[in-house]
């Protein structure tokens, strides 16, 4: 932790594009960390999610070759990690060529897109959360008895104390325990009500040539609706939110200006992947 403290504050990074390769140098403290991947094996330079932080997935950006990579500028900002993968794509990869566009997909990059939410998957952990808060609750109040932490008999002060020290641990360890027991319950409630309330709903991802909006809709009905224009719009990112059963969800984000704007929070993962795909391909985000 000390170790990486120190790099993320003192380290000062350089990366060097050059025609055989691609060179990341750190420094810290008179120390020099070099890695170089050949130019020609370089195959992807690309936004990938590196940690999750507050349950908010957190993007830096990977240079992919054959067999080795670089990953770097996760503390970066938004706008900035954006720029300097497009950036870097046109100086390592080329100018990106045209792709030729589905049929359903005008040639001036209109699109419209509905995903619906993954939700059923949250309801054996919401019902798992629930018995085992019920039953951890049903155990301290049941079996447990908060001792008194001042001993009345008449042994020793200094045993006397040791006794009220073991005491106060006790109780302590049956708060703890009685608010993990509450924790879980609420937990278990909190995500029946998220899923009944969020039935039904799905994401409607609509773009013209001059403004992107999305839409949640609950029976065609617009429950909310968020539009931003076309040129703030810099990239559209896919990442995972849960995995829950074996069944994988993502939330899609779009990076408007110089923030990331939560657009859908439990999309099946082929599915927000293949939105992603089809929503920066009718933008022309290389």
């Amino acid at each position: 932790m000390f170790n990486l403290a120190f790099r993320k504050k003192y380290a000062r990074h350089r990366l060097t594009v050059s025609h055989q390769s691609v060179t990341l140098r750190r420094e810290l403290f008179g120390r020099t960390w070099e890695k170089s991947i050949a130019r020609k094996d370089i195959r992807s330079v690309a936004q990938l999610v590196f940690y999750q932080l507050n349950d908010e997935s957190v993007f830096g950006i990977e240079i992919r070759g054959h067999k080795e990579k670089l990953r770097f500028g996760s503390d970066l900002r938004v706008d900035e990690k954006s720029w300097l993968v497009g950036s870097l794509r046109r100086q390592i990869l080329g100018p990106v060529t045209a792709i030729a566009k589905p049929a359903r997909v005008p040639a001036f990059g209109c699109f419209s897109i509905s995903a619906t939410h993954l939700l059923k998957h949250n309801l054996p952990f919401a019902i798992a959360s629930l018995l085992m808060g019920a039953l951890f609750l049903w155990v301290v109040v049941g079996f447990w008895s908060f001792d008194s932490i001042i001993p009345t008999n008449d042994d020793p002060v200094f045993f006397q104390i040791i006794e009220g020290g073991f005491a106060l641990i006790g109780n302590l360890f049956r708060c703890v325990f009685f608010l993990l027991s509450g924790s879980m319950l609420a937990s278990g409630f909190a995500t029946i009500i998220w899923v009944i309330r969020n039935h039904g709903q799905e994401t409607r991802f609509e773009g013209n040539e001059s403004t992107v909006t999305i839409r949640r809709l609950r029976s065609d009905r617009i429950l909310s609706e968020r539009s931003f224009s076309r040129e703030s719009v810099i990239d559209i990112l896919s990442s995972v939110s849960s995995s829950t059963g074996g069944i994988t969800s993502k939330r899609i984000q779009l990076v408007v200006a110089d923030k990331a704007e939560t657009v859908a929070t439990s999309i099946i993962a082929d599915k927000a992947d293949a939105i992603v795909a089809e929503i920066r391909q009718a933008m022309g985000i290389g």
